[in-house]
């Protein structure tokens, strides 16, 4: 959020293909109207901020790096037996 509580970024997470993720974003977008409106009825605030929603990667940037450690701890658990 903005010091003046103008504008607000709200990150959300989608861990569907592209297009989802797109259509999401797209819905999220669409409805800031609402979801502002929604917001200003229960807060306390001058002003209500404007909502830019933005995708959030990071949920499947974690999945990706667990990933990667799960296969090099296979590779060194694979080292490690007796053969």
């Amino acid at each position: 959020m903005t010091p003046d509580i103008r504008n607000a970024k709200v990150y959300f997470s989608s861990l569907g293909g592209k297009e989802e993720k797109e259509s999401a974003a797209e819905g999220l977008n669409s409805a800031s109207g609402y979801i502002r409106k929604s917001l200003s009825e229960k807060m306390r605030f001058k002003f209500t901020p404007e909502l830019f929603f933005r995708l959030d990667e990071s949920a499947e940037y974690s999945i990706h790096l667990n990933q990667i450690f799960d296969k090099i701890h296979k590779e060194k658990e694979k080292k490690d037996e007796p053969a």
